[in-house]
């Protein structure tokens, strides 16, 4: 097999002890928006294939009720994931809070080895705040269908993204990243 060795590769030989999937905006009336819904899929098809026993559900809430951690919960369990594989953080606002209340997580449990689970664009970062607070990470996306087309919206996410990447290096540079 010639797997390619890259922190996004989902083909990745090494398994994980957890899989950390990043949450994503819950809509009104308490639905999981789309991104959510395929993160999760993804995450648990993961878990299906071995690459790790537990879920880490983490996103606090938003806009609208629940967490986003509790969402995707209910999203994981409705896919056959028993609820004493999950672990959930409710805590988080933003992906640094992400990296940070995961990493005292998985310090408790002894886990230092993760797959991050996250669209594509937001993958980067999300592993360099994962890898600042000590933790082994590999990244995994889900296939995003709308990726290929380069509207207004792809635009937004990736200027977006580009920002706080670039956000966060100087923060890191400068010992302010906590």
């Amino acid at each position: 097999m010639n797997a390619k060795k890259n922190d996004e590769d989902t083909t990745a030989i090494l398994k994980s002890e957890v899989i950390v999937v990043l949450g994503a905006r819950v809509l009104d009336g308490g639905f999981p928006s789309v991104p959510l819904k395929r993160r999760v899929a993804h995450a648990v098809e993961l878990i299906q294939k071995g690459h790790a026993q537990f879920l880490l559900l983490t996103g606090g809430t938003g806009k609208y009720p629940p967490s986003e951690a509790v969402m995707m919960k209910r999203l994981a369990e409705s896919y056959g994931i028993s609820a004493s594989h999950i672990i959930l953080d409710e805590t988080a606002a933003s992906t640094m809070q992400n990296a940070a209340a995961c990493a005292r997580i998985m310090k408790k449990n002894r886990w230092s080895k993760a797959t991050i689970v996250t669209d594509g664009f937001h993958l980067k970062r999300s592993l360099l705040a994962f890898r600042h607070f000590g933790i082994s990470a590999i990244g995994s996306s889900p296939v995003d269908r709308d990726d290929n087309r380069a509207g207004w919206r792809w635009w937004y996410q990736r200027g977006k993204e580009v920002l706080a990447l670039v956000w966060y290096l100087i923060r890191i540079k400068f010992g302010r990243l906590t």
